[in-house]
């Protein structure tokens, strides 16, 4: 009889509680487009010169509160060796708040590196 009881009182709030999770708004989704410039270092100058320096680009994506974000591209070109080391990753500017996407190549490597990023947002 007891377990009848309790089994009666949790359906009622189970029902009661799924009452009110469909009567609350619903967060609402979109996506943000790609950033209308890539993250790139370039392995070369514009002169046609080898450039062999750390180097880091980031660009700003959307607030991290309510978004995820993830990568959609990574272009390497020149990775001739496993000396030359790029990438491109996502992460969250302490200062800002806001996601970026980064792209990054290692000391004493001529390659190069594009890389973009889409989020998903709610609110």
């Amino acid at each position: 009889m007891k377990q009848l009881i309790g089994g009666i009182i949790i359906g009622v709030l189970a029902i009661l509680a799924t009452q009110q999770f469909a009567q609350s708004e619903q967060p609402v989704l979109s996506y943000t487009e790609p950033s209308e410039q890539d993250a790139w270092v370039a392995g070369y100058s514009r002169s046609g010169e080898p450039r062999f320096g750390y180097e880091n680009d980031e660009k700003p994506l959307a607030d991290a509160k309510n978004s995820v974000c993830f990568l959609t591209k990574v272009e390497i070109t020149g990775q001739n060796g496993l000396e030359d080391k790029t990438g491109c990753y996502v992460s969250v500017d302490e200062f800002t708040g806001w996601w970026q996407i980064n792209a990054e190549k290692s000391e004493g490597t001529d390659a190069s590196v594009a890389c973009n990023a889409r989020c998903i947002v709610w609110e």
